[in-house]
């Protein structure tokens, strides 16, 4: 998590925030701008506000786990829906909005299955991403190497 932009406010000003306040466990979604249906369990024991351009979901424990939540708004189902919404002067989603969308809520051992099954495949997706870019990385190198040899003169492009 980035925090090297968060403003920090006086305890007199967070104490009087109560609707802003953020729990562990909340589901933080951007409802404004070019962000919007991004999303992030909160998982900071320290104490934390929001400003208007994020909606706080608080999700019952023993119904919906954070992460289940979190994974649905991250699902194209969802985000297809958010892209639809449009505010007048640049996009905009309500928390009225967000409340209507249906969820799907199996039993939290099926919840938790379904989490550890995503959290395995997209390991397994980050590990080829992170392969392809190294390769990617080697591949530019070895451009720049041929390159540089080129201009001084030590590669032969008129072999016979």
């Amino acid at each position: 998590m980035r925090l090297n932009d968060v403003a920090y406010i006086t305890e007199e000003i967070h104490s009087e925030m109560k609707g802003s306040q953020v729990q562990f466990g909340d589901v933080l979604v951007n409802v404004t701008g070019a962000s919007i249906g991004r999303c992030f369990v909160f998982d900071k024991t320290e104490e934390a506000n929001v400003n208007q351009h994020v909606c706080i979901l608080r999700p019952k424990q023993d119904v919906i786990l954070s992460e289940f939540l979190m994974l649905q708004i991250q699902s194209e189902r969802i985000q297809t829906l958010i892209n639809m919404i449009e505010g007048a002067s640049r996009e905009g989603l309500t928390n009225n909005e967000v409340k209507n969308y249906y969820l799907f809520v199996p039993s939290l051992k099926d919840q938790e299955n379904i989490i550890s099954e995503i959290k395995i495949e997209t390991s397994t997706i980050d590990t080829a991403i992170a392969k392809t870019l190294k390769e990617i990385e080697l591949i530019k190198e070895y451009k720049e190497a041929m390159i540089a040899e080129a201009v001084m003169g030590k590669v032969n492009f008129n072999k016979q």
